[in-house]
C-alpha cells in the first residue's frame, strides 16, 4: 500500500483534540507534531485512507469548531 502525508494547518489548541480523534479510528492514521506553536501537524496513513481522513477532518472542523486551515497532500517522504 502506498503511504501518504497530509500536512495541516491548524490552531494550536487544536492540535490535541486532531490526533485524539484521527488517531481514535484505530489504524487509519498516526498524527505528528512539526510545530505546535504554529499549528502544523503531519498525518501519516495509507492512499486507501485518505479520503476517510479528509472527511473526519472537514467533519471535525465543522461539527466541533476546530480549526484546519489548510491541507497538502503528498508521498510520505519516510520522516516521522
Amino acid at each position: 500500500m502506498k503511504e501518504i502525508e497530509l500536512l495541516v494547518s491548524t490552531q494550536k489548541r487544536d492540535i490535541d483534540f486532531i490526533s485524539k480523534i484521527v488517531e481514535g479510528y484505530d489504524g487509519i492514521a498516526t498524527v505528528r507534531t512539526i510545530d505546535a506553536s504554529l499549528g502544523k501537524i503531519k498525518i501519516l496513513t495509507f492512499e486507501h485512507f485518505k479520503e476517510v481522513v479528509l472527511t473526519l477532518l472537514a467533519d471535525i472542523k465543522e461539527t466541533q469548531n476546530v480549526c484546519v486551515d489548510s491541507i497538502e497532500v503528498s508521498d510520505w517522504n519516510g520522516e516521522l
